[in-house]
C-alpha cells in the first residue's frame, strides 16, 4: 500500500473511533507507521486529509450517479438513491463528522458541504423527468438527509432496514409523479 493511502486509512479509522477533533496528526502518523515528514509530504494539515476523504466518498457517489444517468426514469432514480444511501451508510462515521463536526470548522467546510450536496442535487434533477425537478430533488434530498441523521447516525439501524425504508419513502414521493 502506498504511503498516501496508509495515511488516509489511518486517518479514517481514527476519525471514526475518536472523532475529528479527538484525532491528531501525531496519532495518524503513528497509526500508519510513518513519520510526520511523510504526512506533510502529502498533506498540509489534518483538514486536508479529511477533505480528501470527503472527495473520495463524493467521487464514488458521482460515479454511481453516472452509471444511472443513461437509464432514465423511476428505476434510475431509485437505483441511484439506494446506492447513495448505501454509500452514506458504509461511510456513516465520516458522514457524521462531516455533518456535525467539520461543518462548524469554518467557511471552507461549509462551502465544501454545499458544493458536494449541490452536485448530488443536480444529478438527482437530471434523473427526474418532469417540470417539478427542483422541488422533487429538494424533497428527496431532505428525506435522505433525515433518514441518514435519524436511522443511520442516531439509531444505527441495520442496512436492510434503511434500504427498505428508503424504498418505501421513494415510492410515496414518486407515486403518480411520472419520475
Amino acid at each position: 500500500m502506498e504511503t498516501k493511502e496508509r495515511i488516509l486509512l489511518s486517518a479514517k479509522r481514527l476519525f471514526s473511533e475518536k472523532g475529528y477533533y479527538g484525532t491528531s496528526v501525531e496519532e495518524i502518523v503513528r497509526d500508519a507507521g510513518l513519520s510526520k515528514g511523510a504526512f506533510y509530504f502529502y498533506f498540509k494539515s489534518k483538514e486536508d486529509v479529511f477533505k480528501e476523504l470527503i472527495e473520495k466518498i463524493h467521487g464514488e457517489i458521482m460515479e454511481s450517479l453516472g452509471r444511472w444517468k443513461g437509464r432514465g426514469g423511476e428505476e434510475a432514480l431509485k437505483g441511484f438513491i439506494l446506492e447513495l444511501v448505501e454509500k452514506l451508510y458504509e461511510e456513516r462515521d465520516i458522514v457524521n463528522i462531516f455533518l456535525f463536526q467539520t461543518i462548524s470548522c469554518g467557511e471552507e467546510f461549509r462551502k465544501l458541504y454545499f458544493e458536494k450536496t449541490g452536485e448530488v442535487k443536480e444529478g438527482i434533477k437530471e434523473l427526474l423527468e418532469e417540470d417539478e425537478r427542483e422541488i422533487l430533488s429538494d424533497i428527496i434530498l431532505g428525506f435522505i438527509r433525515q433518514v441518514v441523521l435519524e436511522y443511520v447516525i442516531k439509531e444505527r439501524r441495520e442496512k436492510e432496514f434503511i434500504k427498505d425504508y428508503v424504498k418505501r419513502g421513494l415510492e410515496r414521493i414518486t407515486e403518480g409523479r411520472g419520475c
